[in-house]
Protein backbone atom coordinates (compact mmCIF):
# COMPACT_ATOMS: atom_id res chain seq x y z
CA UNK A 1 0.00 0.00 0.00
CA UNK A 2 1.50 3.14 -1.22
CA UNK A 3 -0.05 5.34 1.45
CA UNK A 4 -1.37 9.21 0.18
CA UNK A 5 0.46 11.49 -1.98
CA UNK A 6 2.36 14.83 -0.49
CA UNK A 7 3.27 17.09 -3.58
CA UNK A 8 4.07 20.40 -3.08
CA UNK A 9 5.51 23.07 -6.08
CA UNK A 10 6.47 26.65 -5.19
CA UNK A 11 7.62 29.75 -6.66
CA UNK A 12 4.56 30.65 -8.40
CA UNK A 13 3.07 33.69 -7.83
CA UNK A 14 -0.94 34.15 -7.05
CA UNK A 15 -3.31 34.51 -4.11
CA UNK A 16 -3.20 32.60 -1.03
CA UNK A 17 -5.96 30.03 -0.38
CA UNK A 18 -7.07 27.69 2.83
CA UNK A 19 -6.97 24.34 3.06
CA UNK A 20 -10.12 22.33 2.49
CA UNK A 21 -10.68 18.04 3.39
CA UNK A 22 -13.99 17.14 2.15
CA UNK A 23 -14.12 14.12 5.01
CA UNK A 24 -12.24 13.41 7.84
CA UNK A 25 -9.47 11.06 7.47
CA UNK A 26 -10.03 7.56 7.08
CA UNK A 27 -8.27 4.44 9.53
CA UNK A 28 -6.59 1.63 7.30
CA UNK A 29 -5.27 -1.65 9.07
CA UNK A 30 -2.78 -3.98 7.66
CA UNK A 31 -1.77 -6.79 9.65
CA UNK A 32 1.26 -5.16 11.73
CA UNK A 33 -0.11 -1.62 11.70
CA UNK A 34 -3.06 0.39 12.04
CA UNK A 35 -2.78 4.37 10.43
CA UNK A 36 -4.80 7.61 9.63
CA UNK A 37 -4.99 8.23 6.14
CA UNK A 38 -7.27 10.69 3.16
CA UNK A 39 -10.38 9.78 2.12
CA UNK A 40 -9.57 12.18 -0.64
CA UNK A 41 -7.52 15.18 -2.51
CA UNK A 42 -6.72 18.58 -1.06
CA UNK A 43 -4.96 21.47 -1.22
CA UNK A 44 -3.27 24.31 0.49
CA UNK A 45 -1.42 26.94 -0.25
CA UNK A 46 0.59 30.61 1.48
CA UNK A 47 2.87 32.84 0.21
CA UNK A 48 6.19 34.26 1.56
CA UNK A 49 7.60 36.85 -0.07
CA UNK A 50 6.02 37.17 -3.22
CA UNK A 51 6.44 32.98 -3.80
CA UNK A 52 3.45 30.88 -3.24
CA UNK A 53 3.73 27.53 -1.87
CA UNK A 54 1.25 24.77 -2.75
CA UNK A 55 0.62 21.66 -1.49
CA UNK A 56 -1.55 18.90 -2.58
CA UNK A 57 -2.64 15.46 -0.97
CA UNK A 58 -4.46 12.54 -2.43
CA UNK A 59 -4.75 9.21 -1.15
CA UNK A 60 -3.18 6.15 -2.94
CA UNK A 61 -3.75 2.74 -2.96
CA UNK A 62 -0.35 2.27 -5.33
CA UNK A 63 2.77 3.16 -6.04
CA UNK A 64 1.50 3.79 -9.85
CA UNK A 65 -1.25 6.04 -8.79
CA UNK A 66 0.70 7.61 -6.45
CA UNK A 67 3.32 8.44 -9.37
CA UNK A 68 0.12 9.13 -11.85
CA UNK A 69 -0.87 12.29 -9.30
CA UNK A 70 2.75 13.34 -9.27
CA UNK A 71 2.79 13.49 -12.65
CA UNK A 72 -0.82 15.27 -12.45
CA UNK A 73 0.59 17.94 -10.42
CA UNK A 74 3.60 18.67 -12.59
CA UNK A 75 1.66 19.03 -15.66
CA UNK A 76 -0.82 21.40 -13.98
CA UNK A 77 1.76 23.47 -12.56
CA UNK A 78 4.59 23.16 -15.20
CA UNK A 79 5.79 26.51 -14.47
CA UNK A 80 6.47 25.29 -10.79
CA UNK A 81 10.49 25.92 -10.25
CA UNK A 82 10.06 23.69 -7.49
CA UNK A 83 7.90 20.34 -7.68
CA UNK A 84 8.71 17.78 -4.32
CA UNK A 85 6.70 14.65 -4.17
CA UNK A 86 6.58 12.41 -0.98
CA UNK A 87 4.73 8.61 -0.91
Amino acid sequence: RAGPVVSAVSDRPGPTTGLSFAHEPSVVSDADETYRTVVSGASASFTVQGSEFIGHVAPAESVAVAEAVVENVSEQYDDATHNVPAY
